[in-house]
């Protein structure tokens, strides 16, 4: 984006204040606001003086939420993720973005997030900036508009009921906007184009392995949350999960594993685990691509993580799920490779001491699905007990 180097002083508000004219056609409003978005995340400068000219002319920005029936509403969202600098919240979104008046077409604060997450125009970070908060409107601790009062015990059962029902019902619009806009392929692919394409700047590629961080964790937030739109969720996942594995989540994998030095991980490689165990589960679509890879890639992460994998049970619970619900394949190639595998995963096991705090928490995982991971446990992998 070379347009950010020559930018000069008041450019950025000139092409603001063109958007509030009222002849000036949506895709003129569109282009410009994807323009300032852009450069904002290229310049700091840049975004200062954009951030400048919004607080100048708060009013007229405002009503570009409702400029031409609504339309323009994603493209103000990015903006204002560019200009936050990564500072813009999940709740002020919420704050932000709503029905209003006069609007035929209107957008939910999610369908917002999701159509800057897969748009294409966008730079890498802005379309960052949304996932995460995508992922962040999945925690209930999102929608405490007044927390010291709830945990002080202060709020009655009218308002937690409330806010249990806000949460429900906002995290059944984030399900719909994700399987609706297939949030989970189209970001998966942007993903792997920007972390295994070595022509990218450090910057994009950082940005995409962030952005494929967060994706995964929005993906276990639904799906350990979900009430209604479970079913819903569960069909977009078997569908689309074929190309979101192979284009995704197996390629992000490898790139973590690649970098044991990076001070997430081990967060990283757990979610990588958890999410190949929860596309796995009962999905035979998957099952071949995952299989293949699982020993090589559990072999790499073990020489990553040596014997600190015993200190790891949350790990440990995900290698055994995801493990079980592969199975693997047929014949007696498939059962060599569960008697090495199991082998290696009964090795770190017996390294629990018995009534331990390491084995109680591999014990509520396996047993109580406090991971949110789902288990097969009617899998042909299911040979081997563990004792904790």
């Amino acid at each position: 984006n070379s347009h950010a180097a020559s930018a000069g002083p008041g450019e950025a508000e000139a092409l603001l204040l063109a958007c509030f004219a009222s002849r000036c056609q949506a895709k003129v409003s569109v282009f410009n606001l994807v323009t300032l978005a852009n450069e904002c995340m290229e310049s700091a400068s840049f975004r200062q003086e954009t951030l400048n000219a919004l607080e100048k002319n708060i009013d007229d920005a405002e009503r570009l939420l409702t400029a031409h029936d609504g339309a323009l509403v994603p493209h103000y969202l990015a903006l204002l993720l560019a200009c936050s600098d990564n500072k813009l919240s999940a709740y002020e979104v919420l704050e932000i973005i709503g029905a209003r008046p006069g609007m035929t077409k209107t957008y939910t604060p999610m369908e917002a997030l999701a159509a800057v997450a897969c748009g294409e125009d966008y730079d890498v970070g802005v379309r960052a900036m949304s996932v995460a908060c995508m992922s962040a409107l999945g925690v209930p601790a999102t929608y405490l508009t007044n927390a010291e009062d709830v945990l002080s015990g202060e709020s009655n059962n009218k308002s937690i009921r409330g806010l249990a029902n806000l949460y429900t019902s906002s995290l059944n619009e984030l399900i719909a906007a994700v399987v609706q806009n297939k949030v989970m392929v189209k970001v998966g692919k942007a993903c792997y184009a920007l972390i295994t394409d070595e022509s990218r700047s450090e910057r994009e590629r950082s940005a995409g392995m962030e952005m494929m961080e967060e994706l995964l964790r929005l993906l276990m937030r639904l799906v350990s949350h979900a009430t209604e739109n479970y079913a819903r969720l569960r069909l977009s996942l078997s569908k689309d999960s074929p190309t979101f594995v192979s284009s995704g989540v197996l390629s992000f994998y490898t790139e973590v594993l690649n970098d044991p030095a990076h001070k997430r991980f081990h967060q990283r490689s757990l979610l990588c685990v958890q999410a190949l165990a929860v596309l796995t589960f009962k999905n035979k679509a998957v099952r071949g691509p995952v299989a293949e890879a699982h020993e090589p890639l559990l072999e790499t992460l073990l020489q990553a993580e040596g014997n600190a994998l015993a200190n790891k049970p949350e790990l440990f619970a995900a290698l055994v799920k995801l493990h079980m619900n592969i199975e693997g394949g047929h014949g007696p190639k498939w059962q060599e490779c569960n008697e090495r595998v199991f082998g290696i995963l009964r090795h770190f096991a017996d390294t629990y001491e018995r009534g331990g705090a390491k084995a109680a928490v591999f014990a509520r995982c396996l047993e109580h699905n406090v991971d949110g991971v789902p288990m097969n446990r009617a899998s042909r992998a299911n040979g081997v007990s563990f004792k904790y």
